[in-house]
C-alpha cells in the first residue's frame, strides 16, 4: 500500500500549479495526481518540478471540480493509497504539513478526517488573517450544520472511508460538494 496521494485539480493555471507543487516540502514521500479539467494550457510532466511522483490525468472537456476530484479519488483507490490529501492550484503549504498530519493520524487511528488552521494571504502574499476552526470532534460535528469546519486544501483523510461514504456528491456541483463530502464523513467517522 502506498502512503499518501495529494489530489490537485487543474484548469488553465500552470503558474499556480507549479507554485503549489514547489511549496510541498516534506520529510515523507508524497505523491501527487494532477487532474487537468479540460484546460487549454495543459501541464507537461517534463516541465513540472516536484520532489515526489507526479501523475497527470486529463479530462477531455471542462467538467467541473467535482468530477475532477472524483477522478482523483478513483486513481487513489485503484493505486491503493492509504491517505488522500487535497490542494488547489495557487495554494501554499507549510513545510512538512503532510508529514505532521500523517504523524497525527498514525497516533490517532480513530480519526479518519483531519484538517488544519489556515493562514489567509492576498494575491501578493501579504498576510491577512488566521482562520481557526474548532479542533474538538463534538464541536466540529455540531457546527458542521451551520458551515463547513474544514478548508478543503488543508484536509487529509483515510482512503478506507470511501467504501462507505463514496465520492464527492454531484447534486452540489456549484460550490458545496466539499462541504457535503465532509458532512458525510463526520456522520460516520471521527474528525
Amino acid at each position: 500500500m502506498r502512503n499518501i496521494l495529494i489530489i490537485i485539480p487543474h484548469y488553465n493555471d500552470l503558474e499556480g500549479l507549479q507554485q503549489t507543487l514547489c511549496s510541498v516540502i516534506e520529510e515523507t514521500q508524497v505523491d501527487v495526481v494532477v487532474i487537468d479539467d479540460g484546460s487549454k494550457e495543459k501541464p507537461n510532466k517534463s516541465k513540472i518540478k516536484f520532489q515526489g511522483n507526479v501523475f497527470l490525468k486529463f479530462l477531455p472537456i471542462n467538467s467541473g471540480i467535482g468530477i475532477a476530484l472524483n477522478k482523483g479519488l478513483e486513481f487513489a483507490v485503484k493505486n491503493k493509497y492509504e491517505y488522500i490529501g487535497r490542494l488547489d492550484c495557487g495554494d501554499l503549504c507549510h513545510k512538512n504539513k503532510f508529514t505532521k498530519q500523517l504523524g497525527y493520524l498514525s497516533k490517532n487511528k480513530d480519526i479518519k478526517l483531519l484538517g488544519s488552521w489556515v493562514r489567509v494571504i492576498d494575491e501578493k502574499g501579504n498576510f491577512k488573517y488566521n482562520l481557526k476552526h474548532p479542533t474538538s470532534y463534538s464541536i466540529i460535528k455540531k457546527k458542521m450544520y451551520l458551515n463547513s469546519m474544514f478548508v478543503h486544501p488543508t484536509v487529509i483523510f483515510r482512503a478506507e472511508i470511501l467504501s462507505k461514504i463514496g465520492n464527492y456528491p454531484f447534486k452540489y456541483r456549484r460550490a458545496a460538494q466539499d462541504y457535503a463530502f465532509f458532512f458525510n464523513i463526520i456522520k460516520h467517522y471521527k474528525a
